[in-house]
């Protein structure tokens, strides 16, 4: 949808000044409207006829933002077979959100074909609702590197990267983190410590862009069928989970569930093999921490 936009100076400059962990309040252009970026704004409740004012995250092409340029600069060597696989499946969206600075951002997401409807009315959802996002640039911008992107506290979908040896559900384009830097994932290791990532995120529910239990935004998604990692650690989540492994947190987390990601657009071969459908007594073997790493 954003194929026409172009990036300029000045998005470029939103780019870097956002991957230095600084929320470019100057960076806007007054370029006019696509109508696809026309209509999504007026899906928005927006109804300008410019994009002055707004502060430009991210504004690149479909390849800079699913392959991070020529060659596939940004995917892992070890991935780029099944990353081939999944690109004729991948969609690049405009997305508007309230950043932390208060203003309307534009970003990007890169999403499941299968769950454009899907994450379009999420965001829209999270804007009416005035929840602040930091902001929302594809991965390819940190070189796919995901500790990069939540260090930044940045929200974004695709990724391609494995669970143990099956494609995670961002791999699939079926799975959303949301201010990766105020919702970090707290996991209880074997030998009794908690490992935090990103390194040095404090998980405050009172913090601005915090996802909570009890908050609209997480009601919201889970009402559409997605999970939210949060609930991972609670056997008594409600709805029920399949990653239930007590200590486990994954607050910025959200992913569709397995029953309904096998019936969208994935390569042959992709299909989950645990299913929800007894997700209140069922354990799922959780993958290590090395396990949850990027192949390459």
């Amino acid at each position: 949808m954003l194929r026409k936009l172009k990036i300029g100076l000045i998005a470029s400059v939103a780019m870097v000044a956002t991957l230095m962990g600084v929320t470019p309040a100057g960076a806007a252009t007054a370029a006019p409207l696509s109508p696809e970026l026309q209509n999504t704004f007026v899906s928005y409740g927006l109804h300008n006829n410019s994009l002055a004012g707004i502060v430009v995250d991210s504004a690149m092409t479909d390849e800079q933002a699913i392959d991070g340029g020529p060659n596939d600069a940004a995917v892992p060597p070890a991935l780029r077979a099944m990353h081939d696989q999944m690109k004729p499946l991948l969609r690049v969206i405009p997305v508007i959100h309230w950043g932390y600075d208060g203003r309307v951002h534009l970003g990007q997401l890169v999403v499941n074909k299968g769950l454009v409807t899907d994450a379009e009315r999420l965001y829209i959802h999270m804007f009416l609702l005035h929840f602040p996002i930091y902001s929302v640039i594809p991965e390819t911008a940190f070189g796919y590197v995901d500790d990069a992107s939540m260090a930044a506290n940045n929200s974004s979908c695709y990724r391609p990267d494995m669970l143990g040896t099956s494609p995670s559900e961002h791999f699939k384009g079926a799975a959303f983190d949301v201010n990766t830097y105020t919702n970090p994932e707290h996991m209880l290791l074997s030998n009794g410590t908690t490992f935090i990532d990103p390194p040095g995120a404090v998980y405050d529910p009172t913090a601005k862009g915090a996802i909570t239990k009890e908050g609209p935004v997480r009601k919201y998604w889970t009402s559409l069928g997605y999970e939210w990692g949060g609930g991972w650690g609670d056997p008594n989540a409600d709805p029920p989970t399949d990653f239930f492994r007590v200590g486990f947190f994954d607050y910025q987390h959200f992913q569709l569930n397995y029953l309904r990601i096998d019936t969208e657009p994935l390569p042959a071969g992709w299909v989950s093999t645990t299913s929800s459908s007894t997700a209140k007594t069922h354990v799922v073997k959780f993958p290590t921490r090395s396990e949850y790493a990027l192949a390459g």
